[in-house]
């Protein structure tokens, strides 16, 4: 009976250890995975509203977009009344004393190493004078509730170029998990603050195009093996989720130099 005894024992601690050592790989895997994970978990859901795309490939993303719902509500502190611009899905990060003028944010899947360039199609817009936009506030701290402080940069209030100096922003290109992205921003309300008149754009037709030059690549990533439920979530995350997939990028796939053919 003896032998049984010691294999019993023997059994036990082989798969403690075996416990063990499958806990201390699942904690090494979060900690080497956690800042690919927490960088995708904080972006944003690609929204789609008032999104139209017209054409998604290979070679760029062509689409429209159509502020939703709008609102302007007048806020009066003192003897001056500003206007509040917002629409369905905006936000908003300009620095305190600035105009609060809303932004949509587009995020855009592209190939690994493209080169990216954005085409204002077209545009419609009406001209609006009279009012004037609510500054981004300042939080005063105070002993009970945080208070707000509405005051406006008067250099910024009375320059000759218009807020913001574009309308429509590309990014650089940036790592977002296995993807890739460039960020477009659109700010459909510009405000010209020597001329005291805004415009307020309606309708934005854009094309974003993709290039990618193999000579400008140092390395390129191997063809990795992306699950399923990756590919889902990144779906959502840019607009052109059923193109970008097939460019995901493994974090273990290793870095090797590109062919040469001469």
């Amino acid at each position: 009976m003896r032998p049984v005894k010691n294999s019993f024992i023997t059994f036990h601690l082989l798969l403690a250890c075996n416990l063990s050592l499958g806990l201390m790989l699942a904690v090494l895997i979060l900690l080497f995975t956690w800042p690919v994970l927490s960088s995708v978990c904080a972006q944003p859901l690609a929204s789609k509203v008032g999104l139209r795309i017209l054409r998604s490939d290979a070679n760029g993303v062509e689409f429209e977009f159509t502020p939703q719902n709008w609102q302007e509500t007048n806020v009066t502190f003192g003897d001056t009344t500003f206007v509040r611009f917002d629409f369905l899905e905006s936000v908003s990060y300009a620095p305190p004393g600035y105009p609060d003028l809303p932004m949509k944010v587009i995020p855009i899947g592209i190939p690994p190493g493209a080169e990216v360039d954005l085409q204002i199609i077209s545009t419609k817009y009406e001209e609006i004078s009279g009012l004037l936009p609510i500054p981004v506030p300042t939080i005063q701290p105070t002993s009970d509730v945080p208070h707000e402080l509405y005051r406006i940069d008067s250099l910024v209030y009375t320059q000759e170029e218009p807020v913001p100096s574009a309308f429509v922003e590309l990014e650089s290109p940036s790592w977002m998990g296995e993807l890739q992205v460039v960020r477009v921003k659109i700010y459909p309300v510009q405000f010209f603050p020597a001329k005291k008149i805004l415009w307020k754009y309606q309708y934005f037709r854009i094309l974003v195009r993709f290039k990618v030059i193999p000579s400008q690549l140092r390395f390129r990533r191997l063809t990795p093996d992306v699950p399923v439920e990756v590919q889902s979530f990144y779906q959502d995350v840019v607009i052109n989720g059923s193109v970008a997939n097939q460019w995901l990028q493994s974090p273990k796939a290793k870095l090797v130099k590109p062919w040469r053919f001469f």
